[in-house]
């Protein structure tokens, strides 16, 4: 029942919200943010805690808090941005909100046709990378995790498909299928920067041992695919979103594991960059810094 109403509710929005201009769904976004942050203050304390071991020492609570505050609000404009996008937009209307930095490393991964590995992380307009990739003419396939909620899951992943985006289920031994991705060319994308629990690399993070994901640096280091870091930012009349590609530039030491872990540390260094310019787009809900490094 909890799951069929959490259903219910996300339809709702989906079809409340793409009937109003988009001008009056950023208005009220804000006043559902607002009551979210403040009345129902879901995860607000798990967002100020986060913020505080990123920013404690470089800014002043009421920073922090004001931070806290845009993140719920950001966090729903761009939820009710995606919906529109997906409702509301022709694939030739998507390809114009794109203003591309760094575009050429595409290119330039593309043509040592052994694949490309796209990293980024839950910020800004991060449902959209794909999209913006795919506008570029590179086939585009997501790694991803099941929702606990099967029908938001199975809606959700409709409208990916229905924007050209392949799917890679983390649940069902993905191996095979991101190897046979890569050797056909393509772009495989990941999102690295939430706990990964006990079989996480243990890489800084705000200074700060964060359990990470080592899928995508493990695939590069064993097929030789590139990485290219990629993070998607709202303009801030949000009419337009810049996509930013930023290579990884490893040269392998020779031992795997020192160069998984370099390489794992070096895309959560470029996302800590965008996070620190941005931290109002960033996802802190999340709990970043769940798992304990014991060493």
């Amino acid at each position: 029942m909890k799951y069929y109403l959490e259903f219910l509710l996300v339809k709702t929005l989906f079809l409340a919200f793409t009937k109003l201009p988009r001008e009056l769904t950023h208005f009220l976004a804000g006043i559902l943010s607002d009551f979210v942050f403040y009345v129902l203050q879901t995860r607000k304390k798990t967002v100020i805690t986060n913020l505080v071991i990123a920013f404690g020492k470089t800014k002043t609570p009421a920073e922090i808090y004001k931070i806290a505050r845009e993140t719920y609000r950001n966090i729903m404009k761009t939820f009710i941005d995606d919906l529109y996008y997906d409702m509301k937009y022709t694939p030739e209307q998507l390809t114009k909100l794109f203003i591309y930095h760094g575009k050429e490393y595409l290119a330039e991964a593309n043509a040592k046709n052994k694949g490309t590995i796209i990293v980024s992380a839950h910020f800004g307009n991060w449902e959209l990378l794909g999209t913006a990739i795919l506008a570029c003419g590179y086939p585009v396939t997501y790694m991803i995790a099941e929702f606990k909620n099967k029908m938001v899951d199975d809606m959700v992943n409709y409208y990916r498909r229905h924007k050209g985006l392949k799917l890679i289920f983390r649940e069902f031994s993905p191996l095979r299928n991101v190897i046979r991705t890569l050797k056909n060319n393509e772009i495989v994308c990941f999102a690295s920067d939430q706990d990964a629990g006990a079989g996480g690399l243990f890489v800084n993070f705000f200074d700060k041992p964060a359990s990470t994901p080592q899928g995508a640096a493990a695939f590069s280091v064993k097929t030789g695919a590139p990485i290219i870091v990629a993070m998607g930012i709202p303009t801030n009349d949000r009419k337009k979103v810049n996509i930013h590609f930023i290579p990884i530039q490893y040269k392998p030491a020779g031992n795997e594991s020192r160069d998984v872990f370099n390489i794992t540390q070096e895309f959560t260094s470029i996302i800590e960059k965008y996070v620190s310019q941005y931290p109002q787009h960033y996802f802190w809900m999340h709990r970043r810094w769940k798992s304990i490094c014991k060493k």
